[in-house]
């Protein structure tokens, strides 16, 4: 078993790994990271660039880890379901947009993937005092 995560090589998706990687380390499982491609919403062009922003992200991590694509013919949200029912997850890790209560929204993946979960969901946001740190 292991914790999948949803990764978009955002601010929210780093905060998510961080979260997803302290947990992993706690659990003593493994990470199965899906990455966005630009066609499922990625903040990058491709997925190559946003894998090299992931591969520095976990530079010197004791975490053992599997980077798969977003796959082409499903949605981010049907892939990372997928996976997490395939390796019968233990949890599965999004980031979300930080923001109040009174005017957050919730983008249709995080949507998705929180209602049709099999397991446990645990979601992050990188907050602004984190950028000024």
């Amino acid at each position: 078993m292991a914790i999948v995560l949803s990764y978009y090589g955002n601010r929210e998706s780093d905060a998510a790994l961080d979260q997803a990687v302290r947990l992993a380390s706690w659990m003593r499982t493994s990470l199965m990271i899906v990455v966005a491609s630009h066609e499922c919403g990625g903040t990058f062009a491709d997925e190559t660039s946003a894998e090299a922003h992931l591969w520095e992200r976990l530079e010197g991590s004791e975490v053992s880890f599997e980077v798969m694509r977003c796959r082409r013919d499903m949605s981010m949200a049907e892939t990372v379901l997928d996976w997490a029912r395939r390796i019968d997850a233990d949890m599965i890790v999004i980031g979300l947009r930080p923001g109040g209560s009174k005017n957050a929204t919730i983008g249709n993946t995080a949507t998705q993937i929180l209602l049709d979960a099999p397991c446990p969901v645990m979601t992050s946001s990188w907050r602004f005092e984190d950028v000024n740190a």
